[in-house]
């Protein structure tokens, strides 16, 4: 702020607000000052932010608008020039910020705080471990509970139940489980197509803890799934665990990415790999960096991030295999304790 002479900084992503102060509802507003901050949210939460905020005062929103509680706020702030999220602020809130703030400039910000949750302190990776501990229960659970017959969304909501018996604060994102053919669908969504034997089962899930995600991708079979399958499971692992070998700090993000995509080239399975390696993950399940061939960040200490390369043939199947992993100096820590070995039910 000293350094791009900010008198405030609007933040307006819940995310980056929990990051900074704690606050876990869904609705506020946070000013930084230089010397003081102030969060701005509704008498919903007034009792729940006098127990998890931290750093900051409180203002009450009351009947007022969003729009006219944060002007008002922001006039107690010294004037000059007030930072905001480019990415998060909606227009309708800069129009009348600019309009009721005659004397504040604002800028256009992207990422200053994503920067700060680039890598993770211990105690955030603590968290990330507890959550994919979780998820990686549930998964050796739902194994039992496959059978042939049983529909797509079926499997998917079983998953999140045992994840949430087994402690699960939330799903880190929408639950995905996919059959036969349908699983050449990187994101498709689980509907009533039914389990037959020798179908490839993909399985995209993951939870929170203390509000950090976990993501794991795993492909298992039900019943032999033949040669090809088998031949492409294994093109994928190799290529996965080439790509986390890779991994370490000082490295550029999209060097994983070229050597997993290596591996898949002598399969010749490279052009059935159409996503990125990899991304981070934290407070949201998507974060910077990408491990992908246009990402110019190199890997950092204490960042955590996805290995997941998969490949998609439209009408046959479809293969992932996703893992977590903490970058360290010396290499990738693995955080998953579930193995990726091809798994036939």
């Amino acid at each position: 702020m000293e350094r791009e002479n900010l008198s405030a900084f609007l933040v307006t992503h819940l995310p980056n607000i929990r990051y900074l102060c704690g606050f876990t509802g869904s609705h506020a507003l946070l000013i930084l000052g230089r010397e003081r901050c102030t969060i701005i949210s509704d008498g919903r939460y007034q009792e729940q932010i006098s127990r998890e905020v931290v750093g900051a005062d409180f203002v009450l929103q009351g009947q007022r608008r969003d729009s006219v509680a944060t002007a008002e706020t922001l006039k107690d702030y010294p004037s000059g020039k007030v930072g905001f999220e480019s990415r998060h602020l909606s227009v309708a809130l800069h129009t009348t910020l600019v309009e009721a703030c005659t004397d504040r400039d604002f800028v256009p910000l992207t990422e200053w705080i994503e920067e700060l949750r680039l890598t993770k302190e211990e105690g955030e990776i603590d968290s990330i471990r507890r959550a994919l501990e979780i998820a990686e229960r549930a998964f050796e659970q739902v194994l039992g509970d496959i059978r042939e017959g049983m529909e797509e969304r079926e499997l998917a909501h079983i998953l999140e139940d045992r994840m949430w018996r087994e402690g699960a604060e939330k799903e880190s994102f929408e639950t995905l489980a996919l059959f036969g053919a349908r699983t050449s669908l990187p994101h498709g969504k689980p509907g009533k197509t039914v389990l037959v034997k020798g179908n490839p089962i993909l399985m995209d899930f993951g939870c929170a803890w203390e509000g950090y995600c976990s993501d794991i991708t795993r492909t298992v079979f039900l019943g032999d799934p033949g040669d090809e399958f088998r031949a492409a499971y294994r093109a994928v692992w190799e290529s996965q665990n080439a790509a986390v070998q890779v991994i370490r700090s000082n490295v550029p993000c999209r060097d994983p990415d070229v050597t997993a995509r290596m591996v898949l080239q002598k399969h010749r399975r490279a052009d059935q790999f159409m996503h990125s390696l990899g991304h981070g993950v934290g407070l949201e399940i998507h974060e910077i960096p990408r491990l992908s061939p246009t990402e110019e960040r190199t890997l950092l200490e204490g960042m955590v991030i996805t290995v997941e390369p998969g490949v998609y043939v439209p009408d046959w199947g479809g293969i992932r295999i996703e893992n977590m992993v903490v970058v360290r100096s010396d290499g990738a820590e693995v955080l998953n304790g579930s193995s990726t070995e091809c798994i036939v039910l």
